[in-house]
Formats: C-alpha cells, sequence, structure tokens
C-alpha cells in the first residue's frame, strides 16, 4: 500500500537535496530559479510532513541534524529512481534518448572523448552530452552527488562509494617549443627537465601528485616559472616559449604540430584512466550503451 503524499512532496525534498549541496538557501535558490522564500518554504513543509526537524536552527550554515543526514543519504537513489520513470516508461523499444552526463579533466574532454561522443550521437541521435570539466577531487564529487553519470579519472585513492575500472594506459612526456630552444634531448631525464622553466598543473592535480613523489625520491626540483589549472592554457605558453611541460602521452599526440615531444627515460609508471561511477548508482539505458562503447567495460 502507498500512502497518501502531501502536496509537493517531491519538490520539496528537490529543495532539501540543493540546500545540503550548496550549503545554503540563497545558492540552491539560485540553482534551481526560485527566490529564496520559496526554498525556505518547501524546507518548512518537508520537516512538518515528516514531523523532524532536518536542520540545526541558530547556526549560520545550513548544518544537518541526524535526521537531515539519514534523509539526504535517501534523497539520491529516490531521485535515481524517479529519472528512471521519465527515462524509460513510454521509450520505444530499442530507442535510447535523454542525456549522458560525464565529469573528466579538460585533456580527456579534449582528446579521448570527441570520438566516442561523435559516433555514438551518430547511432544515437537523440541522446544529449552533458561534459563537465575539472580536477579530480570535483569529478569524484560530482559523481558521488548524483550531478553526473560517470567520471574519467587518472586512478587514485577513490571513496568507498565509488566503483571504478580501468580504462586505458598512458605515460608522462615532456613538451617544449617548436625549434627546441632549451638544447633538450629526444630522449631526456628528470634531472635535464629540472633545469628549464617549467610550467605546471596546481598542486594537487594528479599529474604533478605523481611527479612530486617521484622527483622527492631522487631529490629533484623543477624551477617554476607559471601554473594553470586547464590543460589547453599549459600548452598556449609552451608553444610561446615560456618553459616546457609534462603531460600525459594521450592528451599530446594531437600536439605535435605546435609542441615538440620528448620522451622521458626516468622509467616513469604508466598512468591508468579509469571510468568512476557510485555504488549502487541507477544508470539510464543510455549511459549503460555509452559505457559499452569503450571496449571491454
Amino acid at each position: 500500500m502507498i500512502n497518501k503524499l502531501s502536496g509537493d512532496f517531491l519538490q520539496w525534498m528537490r529543495g532539501f537535496y540543493f540546500v545540503v549541496k550548496f550549503g545554503g538557501v540563497s545558492k540552491a535558490a539560485r540553482h534551481m530559479g526560485l527566490i529564496q522564500s520559496a526554498v525556505s518554504h518547501q524546507i518548512k513543509n518537508l520537516e512538518k510532513e515528516l514531523n523532524v526537524e532536518l536542520f540545526q536552527r541558530g547556526h549560520k550554515e545550513m548544518v544537518l541534524t541526524p535526521e537531515g543526514r539519514r534523509l539526504f543519504g535517501k534523497s539520491i537513489p529516490l531521485f535515481e529512481r524517479v529519472q528512471e520513470i521519465l527515462e524509460e516508461v513510454g521509450r520505444k523499444e530499442g530507442e535510447l534518448g535523454g542525456a549522458v552526463r560525464i565529469a573528466t579533466t579538460h585533456a580527456v574532454g579534449l582528446h579521448f572523448l570527441p570520438e566516442y561522443v561523435r559516433n555514438f550521437m551518430m547511432r544515437h541521435p537523440k541522446v544529449r552530452f552533458e561534459l563537465t570539466g575539472g580536477g579530480f577531487a570535483s569529478i569524484v564529487d560530482m559523481v558521488e552527488h548524483a550531478q553526473a553519470d560517470l567520471g574519467i579519472v587518472n586512478q587514485f585513492d577513490f571513496p568507498e562509494s565509488i566503483e571504478h575500472r580501468i580504462l586505458f594506459n598512458t605515460r608522462l612526456m615532456l613538451a617544449g617549443p617548436i625549434g627546441n630552444p632549451f638544447g633538450l634531448p629526444k630522449r631526456c631525464t628528470l634531472e635535464e627537465a629540472s633545469r628549464l622553466p617549467f610550467i605546471s598543473f596546481p598542486a594537487h592535480g594528479t599529474v604533478e601528485t605523481t611527479l612530486g613523489h617521484i622527483l622527492k625520491e631522487r631529490g629533484i626540483t623543477f624551477r617554476k616559472v607559471m601554473w594553470a589549472n586547464n590543460f589547453a592554457l599549459l600548452i598556449k605558453y609552451v608553444e610561446m616559449g615560456l618553459g616546457v611541460t609534462i603531460l600525459d602521452e594521450f592528451a599530446l599526440l594531437d600536439q605535435a604540430q605546435t609542441v615538440e615531444l620528448h620522451s622521458l627515460e626516468d622509467g616513469l609508471p604508466p598512468r591508468r584512466y579509469g571510468v568512476i561511477t557510485r555504488k549502487g548508482q541507477y544508470l539510464a539505458p543510455q549511459v549503460h550503451a555509452f559505457l559499452r562503447s569503450f571496449s571491454g567495460l
């Protein structure tokens, strides 16, 4: 038996979810396209319906009560079931539509995904893609909170809530300006690279984390002159002759006409990229189909 629900229960739950996600009523309201008082009203109605307090009153931040934390944990699978109904009921057999939401790095979005996305859209023209670029932490966060169906990231330490499957291996290479003004050999060492002006990702990026451990072990320090949190920006400043950088080979092969590539001789470990999803997550038919387009998944 399904008990009667009051008013717009699902809308109240949606308001509650975004208040928690964005840390406040005003930010949630902006995201939902509502006025602040409307979202506050949703929270009050939800608390009245459930006969609990969802937030601790008197705090500047929206701090969840134990009941609020429990409800938030149940809100994501609830909306996934609703999405399942919207996407699958009434869909013609074999017809795919809806969105595939992917969170990944700028390099993957630029140099790995385009061929897969193009081929899939040609076979399934009613499917649309929503691509969001970011760093490791933001990608995992989007997958954990159902803002992305899947993520593609360099293999790293994942929370217990995340499932990951290896997608491809790559290696690190050094990119320098055309004409090799720094006189680097075609195969160089990290020691040789450390003498040059170096353009890097931020320290918390996965490339920098990988390099950081190796450089520390070998007592090598890079002479960093600039950092940027975007693959295309790094390449631009290398092209201008301001320094060199070290990036994944799969992303550099398309840049062979704009930068010179140098292999690193230091026996660096391979970099493994994988697809991540949340454990127990509902994946729509179009997401399953897109995952199958990666051979072996």
